[in-house]
């Protein structure tokens, strides 16, 4: 999927990102059920110029109103400015369910607290964060309660942290709808690109929705602490990456993010636009499309050295909240009909989603860390 993270990491460009890059694009076209058939055309095809190019783009009049996402930060907030002592009460003890912290240490990388590294080949230290996770909330009764996954929730005090719980499940509501509105336009996106350029084979049977009656969600807060490290040692937020599943829907407070443009081999700065979500596709995605749509590394820096202002946000801290939008634990993904074109080999083997997911999250959670 192009250039890996050793290549990208020994750049040091880093230029403001084009417009045409990263693509606004108005939804208010096809928030209703269902959707307006020519808005859902419109959308469509600017989301597949958007992942032709580099998987990155902006959406706007997505639905989800701006006051439930300003309580999401003030409750991660109010969760990262508690004493230490109070929040690692509440530490990641499970499989993506819980806080953790810069430096925490792990007797079993991902299967117990500890720091991620996103990057460990080319960063020196753990990402320079601190998060809380939740997992899928399901019913005590659930079989799959307790599956990788969809372990049971460490969710801070009521009494302590008023009203978190209510807040992150209510915004979960809302941005998995958003995830499922922007599934429809991505099939119509995936049909549109496949086939012949003149449209005339026909749209594959298989749908996407279908893999998402049981999907595998994580909400992600997260709060980037200033690196006192040069990056080009490998100083980050968060290390080089592709995302390993299918979608992320992003929101920040500051700029930071920035991604990976093989063309000109250089990092390029992802604004910060004021009441945008960033959505960007990850590796499986990718995948599906036998890699026609762009899974693209990114990175989050955020540094503190006057002289490297220009490659971060100045130094100050930088809250976010990711929600990842991932098909079902035993959905296998395989290259989709219409990318299967004739003459062009297949580039990748089927692959079960939940199997890859640990793999890669254990890959990216260190052991032990030289973090201060």
């Amino acid at each position: 999927m192009g250039l890996g993270n050793k290549e990208a990491h020994a750049v040091t460009k880093v230029a403001d990102l084009s417009e045409t890059a990263i693509p606004i694009i108005d939804l208010s076209g096809i928030a209703s059920s269902p959707p307006d058939p020519d808005a859902l055309t419109h959308v469509a095809s600017q989301i597949r110029s958007a992942c032709l190019n580099t998987g990155f783009f902006a959406v706007t009049r997505h639905g989800i109103d701006p006051a439930l996402i300003e309580r999401v930060f003030s409750k991660s907030k109010a969760l990262f400015d508690a004493p230490k002592e109070v929040k690692s009460r509440y530490r990641n003890s499970t499989q993506m369910a819980g806080y953790f912290g810069i430096g925490d240490v792990s007797k079993s990388a991902w299967n117990g607290y500890g720091q991620e590294n996103l990057d460990p080949d080319n960063q020196r230290t753990g990402d320079f964060k601190e998060g809380f996770d939740m997992s899928r909330e399901l019913p005590a009764d659930d079989p799959n309660r307790g599956k990788p996954f969809r372990k049971e929730n460490n969710w801070p005090d009521e009494d302590l942290f008023p009203e978190m719980k209510a807040t992150m499940l209510e915004y979960v509501s809302e941005v998995n709808r958003l995830g499922m509105t922007l599934l429809t336009a991505f099939e119509k996106a995936m049909d549109v690109v496949g086939g012949n350029p003149d449209l005339s084979m026909p749209s594959s049977e298989e749908t996407l929705s279908q893999h998402f009656d049981e999907p595998m969600t994580m909400l992600r807060t997260l709060r980037y602490h200033p690196s006192r490290g040069p990056v080009d040692l490998g100083h980050l937020g968060c290390g080089a990456h592709t995302d390993y599943g299918c979608m992320a829907i992003l929101a920040q407070d500051s700029p930071g993010l920035q991604l990976f443009d093989q063309f000109n081999s250089q990092w390029c700065r992802v604004p910060h636009i004021p009441g945008a979500l960033i959505i960007n596709i990850g590796d499986m995605t990718s995948r599906w499309t036998n890699g026609e749509f762009k899974s693209t590394i990114h990175r989050v820096v955020n540094v503190v050295d006057d002289s490297q202002a220009d490659v971060g946000n100045g130094g100050g801290l930088r809250h976010s909240i990711v929600y990842f939008f991932e098909p079902g634990f035993d959905t296998v993904v395989e290259v989709l009909e219409p990318f299967r074109k004739k003459g062009e080999p297949v580039k990748f083997p089927p692959l079960k989603m939940g199997d890859h997911l640990k793999n890669m999250y254990s890959a990216s959670w260190k052991e032990e860390s030289s973090a201060t």
